[in-house]
């Protein structure tokens, strides 16, 4: 880890806003300026000859600055550079240790708070004190900066800690921010297939709430806490079903997940809402639970529901194709096709590292047993991947078993979203086109493209 000196520690203080509040941005830049802080203006400190966007990616980016949203009327309710500017700094705040000031949300007038920013703590800079509120927040986290980038030897631990975390931070960024990002014509094509019909989501297990880990849950249910394992649900369900019999330990799940609190879909930043506010006929998740589910019933689309039959055991649940033999599902009426199995029907549920072997085998040589429409939905449509991982043993078996849809799918064009840059290495395998980011900030940016795009069109 290099060192730095007190004097060559300056982090910059980098003042996110919308153009119609420059000037009172700008009397905030010198107000800072005059107290001996370092902030950074596009209008003051970008040179004639740069590159805005990438010289601002460039400040943001950097973990050892800070980033300032001026909040009011004009900023929350606009679109385009701003909320660009944001995403980038939530990017950021999300690879920060937990206890880093990075961003502050101020506002520069009583105004709405974005929801992806309102569980940060504000300042409100029109208040008598908000100026001097703003500075404490400065000068506290500079000064524990300060006592942990000056890393001596004789550094205290917690100090030397806090270093090695900002430059892993660091380290990680400077790579994140040479990602391509999606282009607007990229999103376009995206939004189009959504309109058409053409456009199938595949979930992943990061759409879920982050507060609920079933391989962990699993440890914990069976006192195994403390054996050496990965957090992998694949590797956890191996060590269970090699010592216990299959059949109870997916019993074991299914109680589990009737115990997960389902997230609110009141929430308007909430994922599976989201989705399901999209006039979507298909989705397909390769979570066991019931979230996809609940979510269009309460946006008031009540869907049918199937699982794949990769098992002896589940060839005779009854199928909802079977029920109605002219069902197709539309915006109106769709359906969620659980892939990996359904949390209420155990025996449906592809777990272990067993379990991925059959099914990857049972898939790619008898796509007989994939229902018609989704049979069809793969093979004509663009898959929107949400919420994956390439760590993530199971979607290694999903990409092997889509393999086929996947080459000869909808003009080749496929969109996956990646929070983390585990895929660089792996992306170049992929049919289409990447989105680098968390989660929730992509569906929120979908949403919002989705309404612009319904309005312009």
């Amino acid at each position: 880890m290099p060192k730095r000196s007190h004097s060559e520690y300056k982090p910059r203080i980098f003042l996110c806003h919308a153009s119609e509040d420059k000037p009172q941005v700008q009397k905030l830049y010198r107000m800072l300026k005059e107290a001996g802080y370092h902030p950074w203006l596009d209008i003051e400190d970008l040179l004639p000859g740069q590159d805005w966007e990438t010289e601002i990616k460039k400040v943001i980016r950097d973990p050892y600055n800070i980033v300032v949203v001026c909040l009011s009327k004009n900023s929350v309710t606009k679109r385009g550079v701003v909320q660009k500017e944001i995403k980038w700094a939530l990017d950021v705040l999300d690879q920060m240790p937990e206890d880093t000031i990075y961003l502050i949300p101020a506002r520069l007038e009583a105004c709405h708070v974005p929801e992806r920013l309102s569980k940060i703590h504000w300042v409100d800079l029109f208040e008598k004190h908000g100026l001097e509120k703003l500075k404490q927040a400065l000068n506290s986290e500079i000064h524990k900066r300060l006592g942990s980038t000056v890393v001596e030897d004789s550094a205290p631990e917690s100090a030397k800690e806090t270093s090695a975390q900002l430059y892993q931070a660091q380290k990680y960024l400077s790579q994140y921010s040479h990602l391509p990002e999606v282009q607007d014509n990229e999103w376009e094509l995206l939004l189009g297939r959504i309109r058409d019909g053409t456009c199938v989501p595949v979930l992943g297990p990061g759409i879920h709430p982050k507060t609920f880990s079933l391989a962990r849950e699993l440890l914990k249910q069976y006192q195994l806490e403390s054996v050496n394992v990965s957090d992998s649900l694949t590797d956890v369900a191996q060590l269970l079903v090699d010592e216990y019999e299959p059949s109870a330990v997916k019993k074991t799940v299914q109680d589990l997940l009737t115990q997960a609190v389902p997230p609110d879909f009141t929430e308007t930043n909430e994922p599976h809402r989201i989705l399901a506010d999209l006039p979507l006929s298909i989705y397909i998740t390769t979570n066991y639970d019931n979230f996809m589910v609940q979510a269009l019933e309460n946006r008031n689309r009540p869907p049918k529901y199937e699982f794949f039959r990769w098992n002896r055991f589940i060839y005779e649940e009854t199928s909802v194709f079977q029920l109605q033999d002219d069902f197709d599902p539309s915006p109106e009426e769709p359906i969620v096709f659980f892939l990996y199995g359904r949390g209420d029907v155990p025996e449906s549920l592809v777990l272990s590292a067993d379990d991925d072997t059959d099914f990857v085998v049972k898939f790619t040589n008898d796509q007989a047993l994939l229902p018609p429409v989704i049979r069809t939905a793969l093979a004509s449509s663009s898959l929107l991947f949400i919420g994956h991982s390439f760590r993530d043993k199971k979607f290694q078996s999903l990409m092997r078993s889509l393999r086929v849809f996947l080459e000869r799918g909808f003009g080749g064009f496929h969109f996956f979203q990646f929070s983390s840059l585990e895929a660089i290495r792996k992306s170049k395998q992929l049919h289409g086109i990447i989105y680098w980011g968390e989660t929730e900030t992509f569906v929120t940016e979908l949403r919002d493209r989705w309404s612009q795009f319904t309005h312009a069109n």
